[in-house]
């Protein structure tokens, strides 16, 4: 059931005295579940005398692998794309600069202004 887990903190924190934020109490509770499942695995393990049992060394590198190129592929191609493509368009050549140096409320310390005028735009 979704969201179980969640009221159930919500629920102990609203009657219990702690002096946890909700936040750190929900990571406290975080840590106790994966604490009691690990727990679980090792009693069941200590139980039926099973060594653990090794992923296979062609299906690590294989998924490994896969998983480093899709994720190096979702940060690279939008660069890619938008640096060698043709997609950005014209550029946006700036005609105005303006810059203004002030500390505090005092005036201006330096002030400058250029202009330039593009009477061919190439297109």
């Amino acid at each position: 059931m979704p969201y179980l887990f969640e009221l159930r903190n919500l629920m102990d924190w609203m009657h219990t005295d702690t002096s946890l934020t909700l936040r750190e109490w929900m990571k406290m509770e975080t840590i106790f579940a994966k604490i009691f499942q690990l727990k679980c695995k090792n009693s069941m393990e200590s139980e039926y005398l099973q060594p653990p049992r090794k992923e296979k060394r062609l299906l690590s590198y294989v998924l490994g692998w896969t998983g480093v190129i899709i994720v190096s592929a979702v940060i690279i191609f939008p660069l890619a794309f938008f640096a060698l493509g043709s997609t950005v368009g014209q550029p946006n050549l700036p005609y105005e600069v303006k810059v203004k140096m002030v500390i505090g409320q005092y005036e201006p310390i330096y002030e400058m202004s250029a202009e330039k005028t593009f009477s061919t735009i190439d297109t």
